[in-house]
C-alpha cells in the first residue's frame, strides 16, 4: 500500500480516471469522503450523543463537496457573507457565523437568515445591538488567555473585554447562547481541546455563572490534524536559496519536516468528549457539545492528477503550478507515479509550468523516475489548495468527482470567458 487511504484499488481507479480527463485535475474520492464523515459522526456520537458536526467552508468549499457533507447532516461553519449566502442557497438548516471583520450587511443577512453569530469583539457586538433584532440569541467567542500563538490569540473576547461585553448582553436583554473558542489549526493530539475545556470550567464559575440558564452549547474549535504531507521549515526556504546559487541539487528536500503523527479520530473524540462530561455538563447539564472539522474531513479526499511535460537531468516538470496548489510553499505532499508505482521513492524535483523560481511541487515522488508523459499523483491535497488558489499565468484546474464507478466533471476548468467575465474593457 502506498499511502494508507491509497491502496491497490484506489490507484486503479485514479490511473483510469487520469486517462479519462486531460490533466491537470483535482479528483474527489466521494468514497473517501462519506467514509470519513461516517467515520467522525461515530467517533463523536457514541461518546456524547448531543455532538453537532459544523463543517468549516473555508477549507473547500465546491458546492458538490458540500451537498455530499451536509446530507450526513452537518451543518455549515461559515466565515463572510458569501459563504453564508452559499450555505443558504444549498438549504443548510444549521448555520455558524463567525469571523473577526463581519461588516453590517454580513451582520444584518446572518440575522435575516437566522445564523448562529459567533461575536469576535466589543464593537462587533454594538453593530449587533444596533440593528435592534428582537429575540436576539448570540454565542461569545473567547480568547483563552495562555494562548502562546499571537495569530491565534487575536481572535475573540480577551478577558478584560469580557465583562463589559456580558453587561451589554444583560442590558440588552439578549440571550447568550453558547461560547466558543479556537485554539489553533492541525492540532495533532486534543490536550489543547482538554486544556481549554478545563479552563472554560474556571471561567463559568467565575464569570459566566448568571448565564447557565441560557448557554445550550459549547462550540470546542481546533482543527483535527491529518496524517500525510512533511511541513517545509524556514530552512527549507533557505537552502532552496543555496540549490539556486550553487547549484546543489534537492538541499531543499533535506529541511522538510518527517509527515507529523497524528492522533486518531477517536482518540480526540474520547479525550474532548471525556473532558467535557467531567468539566461542562457538571455546570451546564447535558448541553450540546458543537466541533468544526474542515481539514480531517477533506485533505484525504482529494488528489491532483497531473502529466509530466518535460525532463531536466533530475528533475521534471509537470502540468500543474502552485497557482493550483498554492500549500506546496509550505507542505510537501506525498507524490506517486501513476504510470509506474512503487513503494520505491526517488528524490527527483517536481516543478510546475509557472514562470518563478519557487513553483516546486515536490523534492520526491514514489515510483519509477518519471518520463514524458508519465501521470503523476499530488496526494492528498483536499484542504485550502482550491480556496487559496491564483489566475497566477495558468487556468484554474477543474475538479472531477469519483465514486470509483463512474466519474463527472464537479467544476470546470477556468477559461477565458470566466477570467474576464467580470471584467469592463
Amino acid at each position: 500500500m502506498l499511502l494508507p487511504n491509497l491502496n491497490n484499488h484506489k490507484i486503479k481507479t485514479l490511473v483510469a480516471t487520469s486517462n479519462k480527463y486531460a490533466t491537470p485535475f483535482f479528483i474527489l474520492d466521494e468514497v473517501e469522503l462519506n467514509k470519513r464523515c461516517e467515520q467522525l459522526k461515530n467517533s463523536f456520537y457514541k461518546r456524547y450523543p448531543k455532538t453537532h458536526v459544523f463543517y468549516a467552508y473555508k477549507a473547500n468549499c465546491i458546492p458538490h463537496l458540500l451537498h455530499t457533507i451536509h446530507s450526513h447532516g452537518f451543518g455549515a461553519e461559515v466565515s463572510s457573507g458569501l459563504e453564508l449566502q452559499l450555505a443558504t442557497k444549498l438549504n443548510v438548516k444549521n448555520t455558524v457565523f463567525n469571523g473577526p471583520g463581519k461588516t453590517n450587511a454580513e451582520l444584518t443577512y446572518a440575522l435575516k437568515k437566522k445564523a448562529m453569530i459567533v461575536v469576535d469583539n466589543l464593537d462587533e457586538l454594538k453593530k449587533i445591538l444596533s440593528l435592534q433584532t428582537p429575540s436576539l440569541k448570540i454565542a461569545l467567542r473567547l480568547s483563552p488567555p495562555y494562548l502562546k500563538n499571537k495569530e491565534w490569540s487575536r481572535f475573540g473576547l480577551q478577558r478584560n473585554h469580557l465583562d463589559s461585553a456580558l453587561g451589554l448582553i444583560n442590558k440588552n436583554d439578549v440571550c447568550l447562547e453558547g461560547v466558543h473558542f479556537h485554539l489553533g489549526s492541525e492540532l495533532t493530539d486534543s490536550t489543547k481541546h482538554s486544556k481549554a475545556i478545563k479552563w472554560l470550567s474556571t471561567l463559568i464559575k467565575s464569570t459566566l455563572h448568571d448565564f447557565k440558564d441560557e448557554i445550550s452549547f459549547v462550540d470546542v474549535g481546533g482543527g483535527f490534524g491529518v496524517h500525510g504531507s512533511a511541513k517545509k521549515t524556514l530552512m527549507a526556504h533557505s537552502l532552496r536559496m543555496v540549490d539556486k546559487f550553487t547549484g546543489s541539487k534537492n538541499l531543499e528536500g533535506l529541511a522538510c519536516t518527517s509527515p507529523k503523527k497524528v492522533e486518531d479520530i477517536d482518540g480526540f473524540a474520547e479525550n474532548i468528549c471525556a473532558a467535557f462530561t467531567s468539566e461542562i455538563v457538571p455546570q451546564l447539564g447535558e448541553i450540546e457539545l458543537w466541533i468544526e472539522p474542515g481539514r480531517w474531513i477533506i485533505n484525504p479526499c482529494i488528489h491532483m492528477i497531473s502529466s509530466v511535460v518535460a525532463v531536466k537531468n533530475k528533475s521534471a516538470v509537470l502540468d500543474v503550478g502552485i497557482n493550483n496548489l498554492p500549500n506546496c510553499i509550505y507542505e510537501q505532499y506525498p507524490c506517486i507515479n501513476l504510470t509506474r508505482p512503487s513503494d520505491e521513492k526517488k528524490k527527483i524535483s517536481l516543478f510546475g509550468p509557472l514562470c518563478m523560481s519557487n513553483d516546486k511541487i515536490s523534492t520526491t515522488l514514489q515510483g519509477d523516475l518519471p518520463r514524458e508523459g508519465d501521470k503523476v499523483c499530488v496526494c492528498n491535497v483536499g484542504a485550502y489548495n482550491i480556496p487559496w488558489s491564483s489566475q497566477f499565468i495558468q487556468p484554474l484546474a477543474k475538479v472531477v468527482a469519483s465514486n470509483e464507478k463512474t466519474s463527472k466533471i464537479i467544476r470546470v476548468e477556468e477559461g477565458l470567458d470566466y477570467r474576464i467575465g467580470r471584467d469592463n474593457i
